[in-house]
C-alpha cells in the first residue's frame, strides 16, 4: 500500500471515528448533566407542593452502627418534628434534613468541588434518594451515603 492510500484511509477512519463520537454525544440516551437534572428533579419535587411528609433516612459511612441505622424523619411544615416517634433534638439527632434541606445539601456539596458525588432522584417525586459523597480523595473513610426510603406524604 503507498503511503498516500494509508494516509487517505487513516484519514477517512479518523473523520468516520469523529463522526461515530458525534453522533453517540446526540443521543437522548445519555443522563443529563448534573445541574439539569438537580433542576428537573427540584422542579418535579417542589410541584408535589407538600410540607408535611415521612421518609426513612439510612446512612453509609465509616461510623457507629446507631448512626447507620434506617430513621424515620417526620416533616411538619417542612420542619422536623421528630426522628423515630422522638421529638426531634438537633444535639441528640444529628445530619438530619428535611427534603429541601438535601436539595440545599446538594447544591452546597456540588460547588465544594468534592473527589467524588452521585445523587439519584426518585422518579415519580423527584427527591433525591441516594446520594454519595466523598469529599478528598486522599484522605480514607471520609465517604458517606445519605439514602432516603419509604416517602409518604
Amino acid at each position: 500500500m503507498s503511503l498516500e492510500c494509508y494516509l487517505d484511509a487513516t484519514l477517512t477512519n479518523n473523520i468516520f471515528l469523529l463522526f461515530a463520537i458525534f453522533l453517540i454525544g446526540c443521543n437522548d440516551d445519555n443522563p443529563q448533566n448534573p445541574q439539569t437534572d438537580f433542576e428537573t428533579n427540584l422542579a418535579k419535587w417542589e410541584e408535589l407542593d407538600t410540607n408535611d411528609y415521612y421518609f426513612t433516612q439510612t446512612i453509609s459511612c465509616y461510623c457507629t452502627e446507631e448512626y447507620r441505622l434506617p430513621n424515620e424523619v417526620r416533616v411538619v411544615e417542612e420542619t422536623i418534628v421528630s426522628i423515630n416517634g422522638e421529638n426531634y433534638n438537633p444535639e441528640v439527632h444529628y445530619d438530619f434534613r428535611t427534603i429541601n434541606g438535601f436539595f440545599d445539601f446538594i447544591e452546597e456539596k456540588a460547588k465544594s468541588d468534592p473527589s467524588s458525588f452521585g445523587v439519584n432522584y426518585n422518579k415519580q417525586y423527584g427527591f433525591p434518594n441516594r446520594i454519595a459523597l466523598d469529599p478528598v480523595e486522599q484522605i480514607a473513610d471520609d465517604e458517606i451515603t445519605y439514602k432516603l426510603s419509604d416517602f409518604k406524604y
